[in-house]
């Protein structure tokens, strides 16, 4: 309830300065310039006029208070619904699930309002520009959200042939443009907003073999030859560059980095410096897009020349796998990094840096996290609030800008991706 009363303050704010002064202002238009009349007629000098107007401000903001008060708190409120919005998705057969109270209270989204309780959800995307844009990526292919009456249906695409979509983004200056990654791996774009698809034909392998060996992956060259897993590649990240919508990079576990600089039309894969070609998570940092950070099973990696070459980052952490990259929506050189002691792991934390991914730092999630921090969620709508996930369903919240966090009352199962949105 105080997180609450908090965000409805934090929305009085504004309205209440700008209804004072609006007041004030309109107030003093109508009632100077036929007193300026009235008593210039009597001979009184304008000095001593403006004295007396400045003796009568208290009574005025003693009249507009009450009314700004008034104005703020009914703005206020109509904003809570709008602004305290969280969709969470949840894989393994979870389904989606969803709060309206900033995850005091989370209920799973039943099968009557459109996607089977039993669907895994890989993936989520939305437009900061169009809150009704809201899909899911499951094992079933893409769901659509309709804002006004919370219900999902399925948009019929190519990709339904798939084991799973795993990867969903919007072109950041279009919402009609999405480019959606899935298992085994490969990328496919629309540019009607999800009502038609096409394959970009990357030339993604559709599988690895590989050994897991001290619960790291190993390729094929390195592995034993009477001990192979044949494990199928998937799309974990399309990330567009904000600058340039035709630099694309895509993220593939078990078959490295993938970029194209034409949107779409040709690609390279990237590999010279990179430990593991496990790719889980991909940043570009905003104050040099010349960087480029990666989240790997074997650590951070991290390029200054746009992919060309690439340097592993050892954290100051007691394990060196990483699972997602993200910026804190304010351009304020903040960002954030989940961590933990591997898939889904028993142990894990959140990492903060303060200097656009130079420098790490605990950023410390309260209480025992008792798997890999998976996932993050931010919002340019209020940058401040921010959510953090576990693989194995904890669930955390900040809304000072990552500097503290509470954790939430619900745990869940397995997650995969979480957001929130305006209402």
């Amino acid at each position: 309830m105080r997180l609450i009363s908090r965000h409805i303050l934090r929305s009085m704010a504004a309205p209440f300065i700008w209804g004072v002064a609006a007041l004030t202002g309109m107030m003093l238009l109508n009632a100077l310039p036929p007193l300026i009349e009235l008593l210039g007629g009597k001979g009184i000098p304008f000095r001593t006029m403006m004295e007396g107007v400045v003796l009568f401000l208290p009574a005025l903001l003693a009249l507009t208070l009450p009314m700004a008060v008034l104005v703020s708190v009914l703005y206020g409120y109509s904003q809570l619904a709008a602004n305290l919005e969280m969709v969470a998705m949840y894989a393994n057969g979870m389904s989606v699930w969803r709060s309206k109270d900033l995850g005091d209270t989370i209920i799973r989204v039943p099968t009557d309002l459109g996607i089977y309780v039993g669907t895994q959800i890989w993936a989520l995307a939305r437009h900061d520009a169009a809150p009704e844009a809201l899909l899911a990526g499951t094992n079933t292919g893409v769901y659509r959200m309709d804002p006004a009456a919370h219900t999902w249906s399925h948009a019929p695409s190519p990709m339904d042939d798939r084991m799973a979509i795993t990867a969903l983004t919007y072109a950041p200056n279009d919402p009609r443009t999405i480019y959606a990654g899935v298992q085994p791996g490969g990328v496919y774009h629309s540019d009607d907003g999800g009502e038609t698809w096409r394959d970009l034909k990357v030339p993604i392998s559709p599988y690895q073999a590989v050994v897991i060996r001290d619960g790291r992956i190993v390729p094929m060259t390195e592995a034993p030859k009477n001990v192979r897993n044949r494990a199928w590649t998937r799309v974990t990240q399309i990330l567009i560059e904000s600058d340039n919508p035709d630099r694309i990079w895509v993220g593939v576990e078990i078959d490295g980095m993938w970029f194209t600089g034409d949107g779409g039309q040709t690609w390279e894969r990237f590999e010279n410096g990179f430990i593991s070609a496990d790719i889980h998570g991909i940043a570009v940092t905003r104050n040099d897009s010349a960087t480029v950070l990666a989240a790997t099973n074997e650590g951070l990696h991290v390029s200054h020349d746009r992919g060309m070459t690439w340097s592993f980052q050892k954290l100051t952490s007691p394990w060196q796998y990483t699972r997602a990259l993200a910026s804190r929506a304010d351009d304020s050189g903040v960002m954030f990094l989940t961590n933990g002691d591997g898939p889904p792991g028993t142990i894990g934390r959140l990492l903060r840096s303060r200097d656009h991914g130079s420098s790490w730092e605990d950023a410390g999630l309260p209480g025992e996290v008792q798997s890999t921090v998976y996932t993050i969620a931010t919002h340019p709508a209020d940058p401040k609030l921010i959510f953090a996930a576990t693989n194995l369903g904890q669930i955390y919240r900040s809304t000072d800008g990552g500097e503290t966090w509470v954790p939430l009352k619900r745990r869940l199962g397995e997650i995969r991706a979480l957001t929130w949105i305006p209402g």
